[in-house]
């Protein structure tokens, strides 16, 4: 007997039942150096009680003992993987048939042949270890397809109900699995779906240049963006990711697609890019207007002063120079759609009524069309808080576009309605109430192409167009704290959406209010000090004054004027008007100037001027120790009006 079978006897506790003392006897003496234990007893009863006292690992008995079947019979029943040999000289078919139902393991004629009985319980032992592991074995595949099962099962909920699409395809690229937020995403259900091919179900196009992308796109398992068809032709704009599912071996028999539908923050993208482009702009178009508007000055007070100056017969000479004049002064505008942009054109608002200001630019601008506007506002629509000026400018705009689109003549509708906005409306704005205006014609309609194009600076489809119409209107609406956006199908129409914040203040008082200035003398004399850093606005500006009929003296900067203000007052011959200008390059402005000239005599008479048409200051001016204020390009009735107002001087110039 080798070692390794010595040592598994070692292990055993075995029963030994035999009623005959002598075979007993043999039995002890030679099993019992071999086992662990050895435990004897005479009858069925006597080994069933031993049985059932300690844990035993095989029973042999004779079967002719008394009560040996009926031990055997207990014994199986508490212990039905315990292994029994029966020994006997002769069996009888009787006992065979209840040994057989009680399910020996092993019979064994007596004489008892001791190495037949030392193999039988080794094999019978081998046979259980070896039934024993198979049944573990069993157990733990089922323990594992049970625990397969339960993972398939989560992770199949996890999936369905994850935010993201996700779908799983086999190594050909069929569909075996799809969750509800892929169905939605392009339309189709899951019938629909599982068993085809994923490029035919989700049509991925290049985002940038529209093309299909190739079957084999499944093999890239970078992280990028497309576009995919909907159902319905709807484009999504998606950020995908792809998972190959590997063997063992590294073969690849499948993957996992997630992607996510970043349509509306691309969207939203395109908006903080539109928003930096103006943002980038504003710098450049705030001083190309306000210088714009220095250089205007000198040439239409000179075409003014012209005008004055010529002879009564130069009928000619007058004609040009009056469209000399209003060619300037179209000029005039374009900077005030320049100054949209810039951050010193910041609206100047009041409370005002929706409902009014489109009537009434409506009527003027489609006066003798053939385009008939029709209007839907409820009596209770909010009021708004805005600049009138900016506003009629945006709703000018979108108007004459509109009434451009129909050359044929048609209709446009304009809605007003109340809505409260929040973050489930998708729009770059906070939550709050708004008065949404939307302005629609059934005209030729915008390409797709152009539609992301429109408020762009610059851009135009018009001939002779300059690219600042809608630009305009996205930056008056952006300083508003509102929105606009479009939409439209080329041969159907297009409507403009307006978002402007609603206004629940009380009714202002009258605009009017910004303070009267009765004449103090009649004199029609005066001294002036003029201050600006250009020196033609300098002459011009000199030129008209001394044409009115003033004394003028000028400053180039703050620091001049203040010494200058305060050489002639001491000298008892003060200035009766300052007139300052709002931007001084590198220099003190009128702002600082005129809080120097308050100090030092609060009773100043001093006049704000500015290129730039819609500064803060110029409609507040009372608020900064101002008396009145100007805007350039100014020409002589503008500086007639306010000098006789403040000074007291009734004369007034023809022009």
């Amino acid at each position: 007997m080798n070692e390794e079978k010595e040592e598994f006897l070692q292990s055993l506790t075995i029963l030994c039942v035999e009623a005959e003392e002598e075979l007993r006897d043999n039995l002890v003496s030679f099993l019992k150096p071999k086992v662990k234990t050895l435990l004897c007893a005479n009858n069925g009863k006597d080994g069933f009680e031993r049985f059932k006292k300690q844990k035993v690992d095989f029973v042999i008995f004779n079967v002719q003992i008394p009560d040996g079947l009926e031990m055997a019979k207990k014994i199986r029943y508490l212990e039905p993987e315990i292994p029994i040999i029966l020994t006997t000289d002769f069996v009888k078919d009787s006992i065979l048939l209840q040994s057989l139902k009680i399910e020996i393991d092993k019979f064994i004629s007596k004489p008892t042949d001791q190495n037949l009985l030392l193999n039988s319980i080794l094999q019978i032992s081998k046979m259980l270890l070896q039934k024993q592991q198979i049944k573990n074995f069993t157990k733990t595949i089922n323990f594992q397809e049970q625990e397969i099962k339960r993972n398939k099962e989560y992770l199949s909920v996890v999936m369905k109900n994850v935010m993201d699409c996700v779908v799983t395809v086999d190594g050909n690229g069929e569909i075996v699995f799809v969750n509800k937020i892929a169905e939605n995403l392009v339309g189709f259900n899951e019938a629909e779906i599982i068993g085809k091919h994923f490029c035919d179900v989700f049509s991925m196009t290049d985002e940038k240049t529209g093309k299909p992308c190739s079957k084999t796109f499944l093999e890239d398992v970078k992280n990028s963006f497309c576009a995919i068809l909907t159902k319905d032709g709807t484009k999504k704009i998606i950020s995908k990711s792809i998972s190959p599912i590997a063997t063992v071996s590294g073969k690849n028999i499948g993957a996992i697609i997630v992607f996510r539908d970043i349509t509306e923050k691309r969207k939203m993208e395109e908006e903080l890019l539109r928003v930096e482009k103006l943002e980038s702009i504003s710098l450049l178009a705030g001083g190309i207007a306000h210088d714009f508007n220095n250089l205007l000055t000198a040439i239409c007070g000179n075409i003014t002063l012209a005008k004055i100056f010529l002879s009564p017969t130069e009928t000619k000479v007058l004609q040009r120079l009056q469209e000399a004049e209003k060619t300037s002064f179209r000029a005039v505008d374009l900077t005030k759609q320049l100054l949209a942009f810039s951050k010193n054109g910041a609206p100047i608002k009041s409370q005002a009524s929706v409902m009014e200001l489109l009537k009434e630019s409506a009527y003027f601008d489609l006066s003798g069309s053939n385009v008939k506007c029709d209007f839907s506002i409820p009596e209770n629509i909010w009021k708004v808080e805005v600049d009138e000026g900016q506003i009629c400018q945006v709703i000018d705009n979108l108007i004459i576009n509109a009434s451009q689109a129909m050359p044929n003549g048609g209709k446009i509708e304009i809605i007003c309605e109340n809505v409260y906005l929040d973050e489930t409306d998708l729009l770059p704005l906070p939550n709050g109430n708004y008065v949404k205006i939307s302005i629609t014609d059934n005209g030729i309609g915008i390409p797709k192409a152009n539609l992301k194009k429109i408020f762009d600076p610059y851009f135009t489809t018009k001939e002779k167009g300059n690219g600042l119409g809608l630009p305009t209107c996205f930056a008056i609406l952006q300083k508003h704290n509102g929105y606009i956006t479009v939409e439209s199908e080329v041969g159907i129409g297009t409507t403009f959406l307006l978002y402007i914040p609603a206004s629940f203040k009380e009714e202002e008082l009258s605009k009017n209010n910004q303070g009267v200035f009765l004449p103090q003398s009649s004199s029609g004399k005066g001294k002036i000090l003029l201050m600006d850093d250009e020196e033609i606005i300098r002459e011009v500006a000199g030129n008209i004054l001394d044409y009115i009929g003033y004394e003028t003296y000028f400053a180039k900067d703050g620091k001049e004027a203040i010494e200058l203000y305060k050489k002639f007052y001491q000298a008892n011959e003060p200035f009766d008007i300052v007139i300052l200008d709002l931007t001084i390059p590198g220099g003190m402005g009128a702002k600082e100037t005129i809080k120097k000239l308050f100090e030092f005599d609060p009773k100043v008479k001093a006049i704000a001027s500015s290129g730039y048409l819609n500064d803060p200051l110029i409609s507040n001016f009372q608020k900064y120790h101002f008396k009145g204020a100007v805007t350039k390009p100014f020409t002589v009735k503008d500086l007639s009006e306010i000098l006789s107002l403040l000074i007291g001087e009734e004369k007034k110039v023809a022009v």
